[in-house]
């Protein structure tokens, strides 16, 4: 029976079943090694700073923020499987009859993001073609693997700089190496995702809420990028990390967790939201937990009270919401509710800009 794909991004057993078996089959054909992959990035090999990482993202959501939402999305992908983000290559397909001015506003996006993140721009590939319905942009990032210095603890005479992440390789952690780690989210859930719906819908809006209201909601754009929540991170002694994205944060805690290779145990009223998004999400009658969530990373720690300090006293919100355990349950609790995670769904941006 053939399985029909939904709308959205690639589930992880079909990614599974119809990408990696391949690709790994034929390296075992042909006795290619290929590249070294995590949840976030793939790293070509080797274990050196010197390693390159890539990344690719589209953005296929109708916003006109395409340009710096993609830059964006590959920036935090490289940031959190490990590696420094340094250059971006970028293709932007634009339907037929689409204005010059279009155009230009999506290549400033992409400018202005990479000069706040100190990204290359290497070029890329632009065409007008029938096969979009509306601009499309694919990001493809490239960086080198993160090299910090390591922890004061547990091992405080270690000064040699060590690559991270420790089990950054597919698999190379051993099933449940990683259980008892606390889970550490920075900012707040769906960030990205009401700042698009304030940006995109901000007419609509002002005639139900303050402008300052709309406009602070907006404003979210400005916390997506996770460059420095991993570099906290990193030196604080992070086992694990993965940027919450399409799908929201339940999605991301359904790849953390098998990124882990543990189940997980997760307090809902201890996931960061802001006020805004709850009422935005109220409005649009939207799911929170399935939208749209750059700019929130997720930490494995084994000390989740000192990296919350850790990163609060840099300035990035940060919240211990649960830990890894034992196991394969992914458990969300909400007061004396259990209920154990579903597999990801679409995001619920995709109703109303999809």
């Amino acid at each position: 029976m053939a399985h029909l794909l939904r709308t959205g991004k690639l589930s992880e057993s079909a990614t599974e079943r119809s990408i990696w078996k391949r690709i790994e089959a034929a390296r075992g054909r042909d006795g290619r090694t290929g590249a070294v992959r995590n949840a976030d990035c793939a790293f070509l090999g080797g274990s050196s700073p010197e390693t390159v990482a890539v990344t690719s993202d589209p953005v296929t959501l109708c916003t006109s923020m395409c340009g710096r939402l993609g830059v964006i999305a590959a920036v935090n992908d490289l940031a959190a499987g490990g590696a420094v983000p340094e250059a971006v290559n970028t293709v932007i397909l634009l339907p037929p009859g689409s204005p010059e001015e279009e155009l230009r506003e999506i290549e400033d996006q992409i400018i202005e993001v990479c000069g706040e993140e100190g990204l290359t721009i290497l070029g890329g590939h632009t065409e007008v073609t029938a096969a979009v319905v509306r601009p499309l942009v694919i990001v493809t990032g490239l960086g080198r693997r993160a090299v910090v210095s390591a922890p004061a603890q547990p091992e405080p005479e270690r000064t040699e700089p060590i690559p991270f992440p420790e089990g950054s390789e597919r698999h190379a952690e051993s099933a449940g190496s990683l259980a008892g780690c606390d889970i550490v989210l920075t900012k707040a859930v769906a960030l990205e995702g009401t700042a698009i719906l304030a940006g995109e819908r901000a007419a609509e809006l002002e005639e139900k809420f303050p402008k300052e209201f709309v406009r602070t909601a907006a404003g979210f754009v400005s916390e997506l990028s996770v460059t420095k929540d991993a570099r906290i991170a990193l030196q604080n002694g992070a086992r694990l990390m993965h940027d919450a994205s399409e799908g929201g944060i339940l999605a991301a805690l359904w790849e953390f967790a098998g990124q882990a290779r543990c189940g997980l145990e997760v307090q809902l009223s201890e996931i960061p939201i802001r006020q805004e998004t709850v009422e935005l999400a109220e409005y649009f009658d939207i799911d929170p937990y399935t939208a749209e969530s750059a700019g929130c990373l997720l930490i494995a720690a084994d000390d989740g009270a000192r990296m919350e300090a850790a990163l609060e006293e840099a300035g990035i919100p940060a919240k211990v919401a649960g830990r890894l355990t034992d196991g394969r349950s992914r458990i969300l609790k909400n007061g004396d509710e259990v209920r154990f995670l579903d597999r990801p769904q679409p995001d619920s941006l995709l109703k109303i800009l999809g």
